[in-house]
């Protein structure tokens, strides 16, 4: 069924566990990840990321990914990933999504605040769940004149996320606490005491979200859902598990390998990998 980010990010909140968004730039990656979400019974969130533009357009993707939701016998929020304009996120509306991440991270403070707070005043009376960002997370370049190299550069202050939160009244904040978009060059490591303190400045009804979790040891995704995070992305270390598999398909019988035996496999691996992700967000539940 098609559900409110927000409610379904309350009750795992309340339940000490996390949600998982998985981004779904294709149709089996879609259905793999419906799948698993219903074998486990456990709820999940479809995100179309707009790097994914490229690769497949929301106005392709985004309806199957409703009409999906709305027949899971699980819940299901459809969320715009790294909205960049607010043409974007009413193109998502317009395609049945229940959520939006509107994200101005990359402008000046005040100008994040001003129109994060306009498309919430805008979206919340339509039932809309809004998501933002504050600051800058490292990776694919995006470093705002931080050092790459001193990580605690980029870390969320926990006033400036109240201050964020407060004013803006937005369902859903990404925060950083050590974690980055795309592969990892190093091992990560979270700062779950800032994290604690994050939780403990914004406001009750604000979920907090992990972007860039792919990478990151299941056992420190735990303990950052034990210390407040309701909401974690993921998607590089997942998409990367099915090439391996499809490659040794195609160089055992490269002159009769149908595509349909491809697209196949690759469902049955991503189910496989969205089952394990998406248990590890119960988080022993």
């Amino acid at each position: 069924m098609l559900v409110n980010m927000q409610e379904m990010l309350m009750e795992a909140r309340k339940n000490r566990m996390a949600i998982a968004a998985i981004n779904t730039p294709s149709f089996d990656i879609v259905r793999a990840v419906v799948d698993a979400a219903e074998e486990l019974k456990t709820p999940v969130i479809l995100d179309h990321a707009s790097a994914h533009e490229k690769d497949i357009p929301l106005e392709v993707i985004g309806p199957f990914m409703v009409e999906c939701a709305k027949k899971a016998s699980v819940p299901v929020a459809v969320n715009l990933d790294h909205g960049l304009s607010v043409n974007m996120c009413l193109r998502a509306l317009k395609c049945g999504f229940s959520s939006v991440m509107y994200d101005c991270s990359y402008l000046p403070y005040e100008e994040n605040v001003s129109n994060v707070k306009e498309i919430c005043e805008m979206l919340h009376p339509l039932g809309i769940t809004v998501e933002a960002e504050i600051g800058r997370m490292p990776g694919f370049g995006n470093h705002g004149g931080i050092d790459p190299k001193d990580k605690t550069g980029f870390y969320t202050d926990p006033e400036v996320a109240k201050d964020f939160a407060v004013r803006t009244g937005c369902d859903a904040l990404a925060v950083c606490i050590g974690t980055e978009h795309g592969f990892y060059e190093e091992t990560p490591v979270l700062d779950i005491k800032r994290l604690e303190e994050i939780r403990a400045a914004v406001p009750e009804e604000t979920a907090l979200v992990m972007h860039g979790s792919s990478g990151v040891e299941f056992k420190d995704l735990q303990a950052a859902i034990t210390a407040g995070m309701s909401k974690i992305n993921y998607y590089t270390y997942l998409s990367i598990q099915a090439a391996p598999k499809l490659q040794k398909i195609i160089e055992e019988n490269p002159e009769r390998t149908y595509y349909h035996t491809l697209t196949s496999t690759a469902y049955e691996i991503l189910k496989d990998g969205a089952k394990e992700i998406i248990t590890v967000m119960r988080n022993g539940k």
